[in-house]
């Protein structure tokens, strides 16, 4: 017997590989810059696929970030000079090692959730199991859970 919830836990689909992390910053690169990584205007998704540059995640491939020195509390960044980027050193682009760290740490609270989620649907599984159906109908109005086997 199995149960789900209808607040399962998931991680966004842009998380779900390396690759598909890496193409969701590429795809807002792209609309959201005429010259990203300092090519030429113009340049398409497919051509950032092909150059297999790895987008850095500060910076989203400017090279410059505000000086977070000079954040004004009033105008923000709005005034603020424009420093080298620290993580990818005002060239755009990180190396992959760097990008699978971040990545692995964009990932990390899913993975606890989704665990922990795990953990607790089991020890729910195993309640469920010495109910009656009339006590499992009661429980599906109140709760939510879904017995998918029985539907």
């Amino acid at each position: 017997m199995s149960y789900a919830w209808k607040n399962e836990p998931h991680m966004p689909s842009y998380l779900h590989s390396l690759e598909a992390h890496r193409l969701s910053y590429l795809k807002a690169i792209v609309e959201n810059h005429s010259r990203p990584f300092n090519l030429s205007p113009g340049t398409t998704l497919e051509n950032l696929i092909e150059l297999d540059l790895w987008p850095c995640t500060r910076c989203m491939s400017d090279g410059k970030i505000f000086d977070p020195a000079d954040y004004d509390i009033i105008e923000g960044n709005k005034l603020a000079r424009h420093i080298a980027c620290p993580l990818c050193g005002g060239r755009g682009h990180i190396s992959k090692e760097l990008f699978q760290k971040i990545h692995d740490k964009a990932i990390r609270p899913y993975r606890r959730t989704i665990k922990k989620h795990i953990e607790i649907a089991l020890e729910v599984e195993k309640i469920l199991e010495k109910l009656t159906e009339e006590e499992i109908k009661i429980l599906e109005k109140w709760y939510g859970y879904v017995e998918p086997s029985r539907r």
